[in-house]
């Protein structure tokens, strides 16, 4: 690109400082910004020059909490509103759901699986991905008939033809999907509850010594050492046969 003029320079500044929300500040040092603002500098800085793209690498990692989640949404609408693609690197699920149009989620140097925050949340390609992305509960399963058979239950779910062979595998149900209802008759337990403040994190004791997690509103507030039973929507629960080379049923 041509170099620009001085007035065509200060133009830009002030045109990307008013962009990130820092006009007014040209003057500082950067010692008298705060975190969040610094993040803003480096941000305006790689918008100045109108790349076509740009790579932001984990900028919120040493930020606190609230900073973070209202830079999270300062940067999508700047990059909405200057149309520029960027490339978001983070180890934060919930900072890629939030943020991104489409989630590459890598292991090892692979691409394990491409999609909107959506499909990848919902529709996990692999084992990994449904660990590393929806935190879910993973249950020994042993396939019997047409039935995945776990000892909190049994479900029908469709396996794929190369991987009929397969009779063992793990079902994941994600914390959200598990309904508690106390029953003094149930073979689960309640050993722990942590208050998340806009939920409840529940750890369930199986039969077997294993453990669940589940998260539900503040109205479900139930005792620890309360016996439920646990309700699954059918449509819920996933198998991950137990293939190296297996993908979601």
């Amino acid at each position: 690109k041509e170099r620009l003029q001085k007035k065509e320079i200060k133009q830009r500044i002030s045109e990307v400082l008013n962009l990130v929300g820092l006009s007014g500040l040209e003057k500082r040092y950067p010692h008298q910004l705060s975190g969040g603002q610094q993040q803003r500098v480096a941000l305006a800085r790689a918008l100045a020059p109108q790349p076509s793209l740009i790579l932001l690498d984990e900028p919120l990692s040493n930020l606190d909490v609230q900073v973070r989640l209202r830079l999270r949404h300062e940067i999508r609408h700047i990059l909405k509103a200057t149309g520029i693609s960027a490339i978001f690197v983070t180890h934060d699920q919930e900072e890629a759901l939030a943020i991104s149009d489409k989630i590459a989620v890598m292991s090892q140097g692979n691409i394990e699986q491409l999609g909107t925050p959506e499909e990848v949340y919902t529709r996990p390609a692999s084992r990994f991905v449904a660990e590393f992305v929806t935190q879910a509960n993973f249950i020994p399963a042993k396939r019997k008939g047409e039935l995945w058979t776990t000892e909190i239950g049994q479900w029908d779910i469709p396996t794929p033809s190369p991987l009929q062979g397969c009779h063992d595998g793990d079902l994941m149900v994600r914390q959200e999907d598990i309904f508690l209802e106390p029953d003094e008759t149930g073979a689960i337990v309640i050993s722990d509850r942590q208050f998340l403040g806009r939920e409840y994190r529940y750890c369930l004791q199986m039969p077997s010594g294993g453990q669940l997690h589940a998260r539900t509103t503040l109205s479900t507030q139930i005792p620890v050492g309360t016996k439920v039973q646990l309700a699954i929507p059918a449509y819920a629960p996933k198998i991950f046969p137990l293939d190296l080379n297996s993908r979601s049923a």
